[in-house]
C-alpha cells in the first residue's frame, strides 16, 4: 500500500466510496503489514497485536478527528499510532513497577516477621489440653467482695488495678494479689468486667491502628514507585505527579492517625463511674483515691 493511497482515504470516505469501518480495517491492516515503519519491530508479537487491537477500538475517533487543513492524512495517522505506542509502553512500565513494588514490599514484610516463623516440630502435635475455664462471678458477688476491702491502701490499689486494666497482665496481678493479700479470683473478675466495658474503645483503636498501618504501607509503596520511576523519567510527567499526590496523601494520613493513636492511649482506661458502682462509693472518692496513688508507688516497685 502506498502513502498516496492512505492520503486519499478521507476523500474516499467523504465521497462514500468506502465506509468508516472499511477505512478502519484498511488502516489496521497497514499497521499489521508495515509495522517496522512505526518502530514496532523492536517489540514482540504480543505488543504489536495489542497496538492493533487498541487502534481498532479507538481508530474511529482518529479518523473522525482528522482535518485536512492540518496537512496530509498519512503524517497525522503516523503520529496517532506512535502516540498509542508511547501510551501502551507507559502502561507496561507502570504495571511492571506496580508488580516490582508489590513483590518488594511483601519480601520486606517477610524479612521483618521472619522471627515469627518456626520450623515444624513433632512436639507441637502433642495432646492439646483444654484452656483453663475461670469460674464466673456474678456482678452482685463481685460488688460485695470488692466492697469488703475497707482500708485506704486496699481501695487505692484496687482502684488503680481496675482503672488501668489494660496495663496489668495476669502474671503481674497474681504477684500483686499474693504480696498484698488480695483475693486473686476477685481481682481477675473485676479486671474482666472492666475490660469488657472498654471493648468498643479497643475495637475502635484496633481499626484505627489497621488503617494507620495501611497508610504506612501505601506511603512506602508510592515512595518506592517514585524512586524507581525517577530512574527512567525526568522532567514533568502526569504519572509522576499523580504518584507524588498519592504519596503526600498517605503520608499525611499516616502522621494524623499516629497522632490520634497517641492521643487515644490516655482514654483506654475504665471510667470512674463504673469503678464507683463496683466499690459502692461516689466518683469524687474515686478521684481522691487516684490522687493518693502516688504515695503507694513504692509498693509496686518492690513487687
Amino acid at each position: 500500500m502506498l502513502e498516496i493511497e492512505l492520503n486519499e482515504l478521507p476523500e474516499l470516505m467523504h465521497k462514500g466510496k468506502i465506509s468508516r469501518n472499511q477505512a478502519l480495517n484498511y488502516l489496521a491492516e497497514f499497521i499489521f503489514r508495515n509495522y517496522p515503519i512505526f518502530g514496532l519491530h523492536k517489540y514482540d508479537e504480543d505488543f504489536r497485536e495489542e497496538i492493533i487491537l487498541d487502534f481498532l477500538e479507538k481508530g474511529g475517533i482518529v479518523i473522525d478527528s482528522y482535518n485536512k487543513s492540518i496537512g496530509n492524512f498519512f503524517p497525522y495517522f503516523y503520529s496517532q499510532v506512535t502516540s498509542m505506542i508511547s501510551k501502551n509502553l507507559k502502561k507496561r512500565a507502570r504495571r511492571s513497577i506496580d508488580e516490582f513494588t508489590t513483590i518488594h514490599e511483601e519480601y520486606k514484610k517477610i524479612l521483618m516477621n521472619k522471627n515469627k516463623y518456626e520450623a515444624y516440630k513433632p512436639l507441637l502435635c502433642a495432646d492439646v489440653t483444654p484452656p483453663y475455664a475461670r469460674k464466673m462471678v456474678s456482678v452482685e458477688d463481685l460488688r460485695s467482695a470488692l466492697q469488703g476491702y475497707t482500708s485506704k491502701r486496699d481501695k487505692v490499689l484496687i482502684i488503680l488495678i481496675l482503672k488501668y486494666v489494660l496495663y496489668f497482665d495476669e502474671k503481674s496481678l497474681y504477684s500483686i494479689s499474693k504480696s498484698l493479700g488480695l483475693n486473686y479470683s476477685i481481682i481477675m473478675e473485676g479486671r474482666r468486667f472492666c475490660k469488657n466495658s472498654l471493648k468498643n474503645k479497643i475495637e475502635k483503636r484496633k481499626s484505627l491502628a489497621e488503617s494507620r498501618n495501611k497508610s504506612y504501607f501505601y506511603k512506602n509503596r508510592y515512595q518506592t514507585q517514585i524512586n524507581y520511576y525517577s530512574q527512567f523519567q525526568e522532567g514533568f510527567d502526569p504519572s509522576k505527579i499523580e504518584l507524588l499526590q498519592k504519596y503526600q496523601h498517605h503520608s499525611h494520613a499516616w502522621l494524623t492517625k499516629n497522632h490520634q493513636l497517641e492521643h487515644q492511649t490516655s482514654h483506654l482506661v475504665t471510667s470512674n463511674a463504673l469503678i464507683a458502682s463496683l466499690l459502692g462509693i461516689c466518683e469524687r472518692q474515686v478521684r481522691y483515691y487516684l490522687s493518693c496513688a502516688d504515695n503507694y508507688k513504692n509498693l509496686f516497685k518492690d513487687l
